[in-house]
């Protein structure tokens, strides 16, 4: 074999070892379908989530096609299996099939992956509002049968019909100081300067108990029916026919809020206390708080009571105590920023979801979403200090602020607002959703009925019952 012969062989070995050797990219693999919320609401900001695996490990950029002839850009490069997240908003109602594809280092793309599906609603319409006579101080109370009943400083408690037609109207002596509540047999609960009134479903009265001094709060009801409301220096047990089974007094303190455990222990807020009574008015404990406890208790599945304290004067920190079941400090969360404006007490009682997370506004205006063990999740500022959140079962939770009334989801994104303030929403069993907003009772489209959670609400349930497991 000649020499030219044994060089050609010897290039022809060496090409095919080289081509043995030579790295095929391949291309990312087809990405699942992209998480994100189902439905949502026009000019509102959602996000969505996605992933990708590369065969040879690159990094990936991921891109979404948001179903609307509009291609998002490529994301920053992220490591193979990384999420990657974009937040999207849709002007035009509509269904939106949502998908991403994966590109690698050397700009080989993967497929399109499946879509997922995301229904896109006009902003929440108002079905309907009541106009009443007075601004609307209190959270509404819903009825089995749908009726709304919605206290106003007009010194007037009404009764709206589910299509919001007026079913009656009672004036009260004095001012209407609490929201209205709704015993096991339908009779309406409200409170008002000296008295605790109790009506009948037609808006007749049944009886008055006579306090002496002003009950500005909701009672609550024990399982065998026994009524308690808290006044000036002392908490009643009432019976139902109106009678006073008996009273705990303290002439030191103010009794207000009283809510009821599932072992059936009344616990009640005073200025700087809360106190813990068994159902025959025996005292079990009391905890003093560092500053004015401003808001109504919550309740968890473990037993945990929650509350606000503030000090007026802006002498103290803001706390959310939480104590456990025998009076003993659980944890307290402080708002560690400076408040912007003079330290003020706090209305917004905390809503519990299903997973133990916190939810309350807070002095500082922000709401706030905190771990069961008083961690901060996330926080929004949402100027929501004077309200109380609402949770629907879909995650949903609804908060007024001085001129909106939001929804946010349980990540703390905004879904969307609407323009009526309120102290504390409530959910109907439709999911409409219902708040007092400028002399008005609004009557706003929502998602999904109040969750089934261990306090999801001011007061626990439709009916403000104040009762955990109620109603």
């Amino acid at each position: 074999m000649s020499k030219r012969l044994v060089a050609i062989a010897a290039l022809t070995l060496v090409a095919v070892s080289a081509c043995k050797h030579e790295h095929i990219n391949q291309p990312p693999d087809i990405p699942n379908a992209p998480t994100g919320p189902s439905s949502g609401f026009v000019d509102s900001t959602y996000t969505f989530t996605a992933s990708a695996t590369d065969p040879d490990g690159d990094s990936v950029s991921i891109r979404f096609n948001w179903g609307n002839d509009s291609i998002s850009a490529w994301s920053d490069l992220v490591p193979s299996d990384s999420p990657v997240s974009m937040d999207i908003s849709w002007h035009l109602h509509g269904v939106y099939a949502v998908n991403v594809q994966a590109r690698d280092t050397s700009g080989t793309t993967s497929a399109w992956s499946a879509p997922s599906s995301i229904a896109i609603a006009r902003t929440p319409q108002l079905p309907w509002y009541y106009q009443t006579g007075g601004y609307a101080v209190s959270s509404p109370a819903i009825g089995d049968d749908g009726t709304v009943y919605v206290s106003c400083v007009d010194s007037c408690l009404y009764a709206v019909n589910p299509d919001g037609t007026l079913e009656w109207r009672y004036r009260i002596d004095g001012w209407v100081e609490s929201s209205p509540a709704i015993g096991p047999d339908g009779t309406v609960y409200v409170g008002t300067y000296g008295y605790l009134y109790a009506l009948n479903r037609n808006g007749t009265l049944r009886w008055r108990f006579q306090t002496g001094a002003s009950v500005w709060s909701p009672p609550a009801f024990g399982l065998d029916g026994t009524i308690y409301v808290g006044t000036n220096h002392q908490l009643c047990a009432v019976n139902p026919d109106g009678t006073l089974r008996w009273l705990h007094q303290d002439s030191s303190d103010s009794f207000s809020y009283p809510t009821i455990g599932s072992d059936g222990t009344v616990f009640a807020r005073a200025a700087r206390s809360i106190y813990a009574v068994s159902p025959n008015g025996i005292l079990k404990w009391h905890y003093q708080m560092e500053g004015t406890a401003g808001s109504s208790l919550a309740i968890g599945s473990d037993g945990t009571v929650f509350i606000w304290a503030v000090e007026w004067d802006g002498a103290a920190p803001c706390y959310l105590y939480a104590l456990n079941p025998d009076g003993t400090l659980k944890w307290r969360f402080k708002v560690d920023a400076e408040l912007e404006l003079t330290p003020r007490p706090v209305f917004s009682s905390p809503a519990i979801g299903q997973d133990g997370t916190v939810y309350c506004g807070a002095p500082d205006f922000y709401l706030y979403a905190l771990n069961p063990d008083g961690t901060m999740k996330w926080r929004y500022k949402a100027f929501c200090d004077y309200s109380s959140p609402a949770l629907a079962s879909d995650g949903t939770l609804y908060i007024g602020t001085g001129l909106f009334l939001c929804a946010f989801d349980t990540s703390g994104t905004l879904k969307w607002k609407y323009p009526a303030s309120g102290v504390a929403p409530a959910i109907g069993s439709d999911g409409t959703v219902y708040v007092g907003s400028d002399g008005r009772l609004c009557a706003i489209q929502g998602s999904a009925p109040l969750a089934d959670s261990p306090w999801p609400k001011f007061r626990h349930d439709n009916r403000n019952t104040g009762r955990a497991g109620g109603p």
